[in-house]
């Protein structure tokens, strides 16, 4: 299985979930908890084929720029860009983009610091992660911190390492249930302690403090995405014309902009 089908797998999967969202299916949103996944995976495989990284980043940067006003019509019916809830703005850049972008540059970071021998490059690869995690569920880009550990894991396990498959296994099924996992881990420590560590500034990003939503509980239907990736035959598939493999590429960033103005267009306007 090439990157294209691949890519192909996850956009329909992705498409399939927002038709459910907006009408409420089970069965199709069940359908789109194996999207992120792959598109983590796409990233950091991205990652090790890209010519130039600053220049990955910047596409990322760019069409995520370009999908936030789309998402937020599609979630609410109107931007939300910035809203004013305490003494500081509460920005929400929250399409998918950021997400992956802000894994991108956890890769690029732990790959500078391995490079250039920094004597405690693991610990600086820990902090960055916590960081950069932290740093999505302040913007509440959609997935948050578990879609920077997701675009991490791929990055740090190469998938066509067959030793790599356990881990990847094991770290998918971790990444998949730990909404469901973290809110136990939360109620245990607040039964303990008397301390709702999910109220906590910084540890909120990763914890689940609230009521489990019926996505948290679909969530681990998210580990089949590894049975497709571990498919994976090293191969991109694009088309061999550079003009043709360009608009190709272009064609899928475009799509999660334009198919969420087309959702919106339809829940909002016409239904």
């Amino acid at each position: 299985m090439n990157a294209l089908t691949l890519k192909i797998i996850a956009v329909v999967c992705m498409l399939l979930d927002h038709i459910g969202y907006i009408t409420g299916d089970i069965v199709l949103r069940s359908v789109g908890r194996l999207a992120f996944p792959i598109f983590a995976f796409l990233i950091a495989n991205g990652f090790r084929h890209t010519r130039s990284v600053p220049a990955y980043a910047l596409r990322l940067l760019a069409f995520a720029t370009l999908s936030e006003v789309p998402y937020d019509l599609f979630v609410s019916g109107k931007s939300t860009l910035v809203e004013f809830s305490g003494l500081l703005p509460d920005i929400k850049l929250d399409n998918v983009f950021f997400t992956l972008l802000l894994g991108l540059c956890f890769l690029a970071a732990n790959d500078a610091y391995k490079k250039r021998g920094f004597k405690y490059a693991k610990l600086l690869s820990v902090l960055t992660f916590v960081f950069l995690a932290a740093l999505t569920g302040f913007i509440s880009a959609d997935y948050g911190a578990l879609g920077v550990a997701w675009v991490a894991m791929f990055g740090i396990f190469d998938v066509a390492e067959k030793k790599n498959r356990l881990p990847l296994l094991a770290g998918a099924a971790l990444l998949s249930a730990w909404n469901i996992i973290s809110k136990y881990i939360t109620l245990g420590i607040l039964n303990l302690t008397g301390i709702n560590i999910s109220k906590i500034v910084g540890i909120v990003y990763f914890f689940q403090g609230g009521k489990l939503s019926y996505i948290n509980l679909l969530q681990p239907l998210a580990i089949l995405s590894v049975a497709l990736i571990i498919f994976y035959n090293g191969k991109s598939g694009m088309p061999e014309n550079r003009i043709a493999k360009r608009a190709t590429q272009y064609a899928f960033y475009a799509f999660y902009p334009l198919h969420l103005l087309a959702l919106y267009f339809v829940a909002y306007i016409v239904l």
